[in-house]
This record gives structure tokens, C-alpha cells and sequence, in this order.
């Protein structure tokens, strides 16, 4: 039951994108990610995961619906979100139909979601 918490949200709220760690109190990352993939409503919304699991891992959750795959290793979060913001503008801009705009008060280089 609590598995449905997150899919009802998403369906509710339909975002343009969902950054899911794998790391969950209650249940995994990946049951959240299969439910999500699995129901109707939630099956197209794009899912990063956001993980400590090694690269190796990626390919299983690129099978099981994962959008990207991103390493916290890779991120430096301990130093800032600013990486994970610049990967998530990036993978923003790749998604079918994606539109940005330049952010208020931003590098011009810099953009973030509609």
C-alpha cells in the first residue's frame, strides 16, 4: 500500500519529470520505478534515478523505465546541488517536446524547465 503513495501523487500531479533515489525508507527505489512504469497514467512520465548503486546498475534500470541514470558519486553533492542542477537541465532539454527558458537572474548558458 504505501508503494501507491508515490504513483498516486504522479498521477495526480503528472510533472515533467521525476527524480527518484533508489535509497527509500519503506520500499525500494525500483518497486516504486516498476509501479510507476506499469500503471497507465505514470508510464510516461520521464524517471532519472539518483543512486550510490555502481554504473553497472544503469542498464537494469534503463530496462526497467529509467529515463537517466545518475551516480551520487559523480555528483559531488557533498560540495552543492549546482551539479545535479546542470545534469538535470540537460537531461530536461533532451526529453521529446522539451521546452526551457533562460532562468531569472541566471548565466545565459544556464536554463531551467517551464
Amino acid at each position: 500500500m504505501e508503494m501507491m503513495r508515490p504513483c498516486s501523487w504522479a498521477s495526480e500531479k503528472q510533472p515533467d519529470l521525476i527524480l527518484l533515489d533508489m535509497m527509500l525508507p519503506k520500499m525500494s527505489g525500483l518497486e516504486v520505478l516498476k509501479a510507476l512504469k506499469k500503471e497507465p497514467a505514470t508510464e510516461g512520465i520521464p524517471v532519472v534515478v539518483l543512486t550510490g548503486l555502481s554504473q553497472t546498475n544503469a542498464e537494469r534500470f534503463r530496462r526497467d523505465g529509467a529515463f537517466a541514470f545518475l551516480a551520487k558519486a559523480d555528483l559531488a553533492l557533498d560540495q552543492g546541488g549546482e551539479p545535479l542542477l546542470a545534469i538535470l537541465t540537460k537531461i530536461l532539454t533532451e526529453l521529446p517536446g522539451a521546452r526551457v527558458q533562460p532562468a531569472c537572474g541566471s548565466h545565459a548558458e544556464e536554463q531551467r524547465p517551464l
